[in-house]
């Protein structure tokens, strides 16, 4: 029996770290939507995903993504969908024993994250940057798929470890029903 374990929420919320935390200690398997748009964006001919994405439509791009994430998914193993912010990504995946989870954090810890993880010069160009992904995600309709999450998890101010403890429980409890 598997479980794909399906993190959203906005950029820098902690899921990434919480994703690679659980395949180090518990034996999943990371899906990281980032690394899968990076790549179909490589082999379309694009060496940023957002170039992809200004010369594709929204459509174009979430359908190779969802093929090439559910080709994945068959392999009977436990997942974690790392970003899930496709809420038809989201319908196919619940065909599967499959756990919905958002991830909340302040908008003022999320700039400084990602100022720290994009090297930026300013925190203006963090917020610019953060503001960039956020809008980006709203067009994919991530607004819906934490509206859909069945488990909401704010992460401010607890460790990595901790979060992650709370996911399994979570995954134990479903497992149980």
């Amino acid at each position: 029996d598997f479980v794909v374990l399906c993190l959203t929420g906005f950029s820098c919320s902690g899921k990434t770290s919480v994703a690679r935390y659980l395949a180090d200690h518990y034996n999943y398997s990371v899906i990281s939507v980032r690394n899968i748009s990076h790549a179909l964006a490589v082999e379309n001919g694009f060496s940023r995903t957002r170039e992809w994405l200004s010369n594709t439509s929204i459509e174009q791009y979430l359908s190779e993504c969802r093929k090439y994430i559910l080709s994945i998914i068959n392999n009977r193993q436990n997942f974690i969908i790392d970003d899930l912010f496709d809420i038809q990504l989201w319908n196919g995946v619940v065909l599967y024993d499959s756990i919905l989870v958002s991830f909340n954090l302040d908008k003022s810890i999320r700039i400084k994250r990602i100022f720290q993880r994009e090297k930026l010069k300013s925190m203006d160009d963090a917020e610019n940057e953060l503001m960039f992904l956020d809008t980006w995600k709203e067009r994919f309709g991530i607004l819906e798929v934490i509206s859909s999450a069945g488990f909401n998890v704010d992460t401010t101010n607890k460790q990595i470890a901790e979060i992650a403890e709370t996911l399994l429980s979570i995954v134990e409890k479903n497992r149980e029903v």
